[in-house]
């Protein structure tokens, strides 16, 4: 009996998580259609070969366009592929830019973060870890990158400073 209870459980949560996946061409139609979560997980796919090659340029892609269009994770996914030289070179310099960028970006609900507390302490920290690597001059270079692209993403306000927690 209670392995038929634990069973049948198991087997609810199994369809109901299949049920909620969307197949990487519905991914794609949204994205296509410019969803910017639905361009991340599209370069999720690429950057870790989920169901298709491994193709970081791909991913650049994707996350670069879904970045564009205000969406945090993407913006955070460029810093590393930048921090990592995945698809490009290593720049960080770039990486600390676009950190700082997922930084200010993190959604926010009435003032009270919705997401995860470690997930957002880990966005804040991250800016202050890349500076602590880096020389004055790159650190400048790297700010007024940021405030380049966030008056094309579209929030100039933003633009104001690059928000750096020290480590």
């Amino acid at each position: 009996m209670k392995f038929r209870t634990i069973s049948a459980v198991l087997i609810f949560v199994f369809a109901s998580f299949c049920a909620m996946a969307e197949d990487f061409a519905t991914v794609l139609h949204k994205a296509e259609n410019g969803d910017t979560y639905a361009m991340h997980e599209i370069g999720v796919v690429y950057a870790n070969g989920e169901g298709r090659p491994q193709d970081y340029a791909e991913a650049f892609k994707w996350f670069e366009k879904a970045a564009y269009g205000g969406q945090h994770n993407a913006m955070y996914s460029l810093a590393i592929m930048y921090k990592f030289g995945q698809g490009r070179d290593v720049d960080m310099v770039k990486a600390l830019a676009w950190h700082a960028l997922a930084a200010k970006y993190i959604p926010k609900n009435a003032d009270e973060w919705f997401i995860p507390r470690a997930k957002v302490d880990m966005y804040l920290r991250r800016p202050g870890e890349i500076a602590a690597q880096l020389s004055t001059s790159e650190q400048e270079r790297a700010a007024q990158l940021y405030a380049e692209l966030a008056t094309k993403i579209g929030v100039p306000e933003s633009a104001k400073g690059m928000p750096i927690q020290q480590p």
